[in-house]
């Protein structure tokens, strides 16, 4: 049983090019594994503080800023946890 509670996911869109999708981690909340079949954008949309704990059990915590987007590349089996107690959220797009 995991520790973590699911983080609030929407998903705005979906098709043959993208998809678009909110991620909102209250304190303790959890992506859940996975790993992404696409190249993605992240754009923070509030600002805080989470960690991403790959298959091997690895903890990389990064900042993020509202308004400034990163890329990922696909591939990485990873889950993203909110270890803070602040609400941090993002909007992810996944290029296909």
């Amino acid at each position: 049983m995991s520790q973590f509670i699911p983080a609030d996911v929407i998903q705005y869109e979906d098709n043959d090019k993208v998809r678009v999708t909110r991620y909102t981690f209250p304190p303790m909340g959890e992506t859940g594994w996975h790993t992404h079949e696409f190249p993605y954008v992240v754009t923070p949309t509030i600002s805080g503080t989470l960690t991403m704990i790959d298959a091997e059990g690895n903890r990389t915590s990064y900042d993020i800023t509202a308004g400034v987007a990163y890329f990922r590349t696909c591939g990485v089996s990873h889950n993203v946890v909110n270890l803070t107690d602040e609400t941090v959220e993002f909007v992810e797009m996944e290029i296909k």
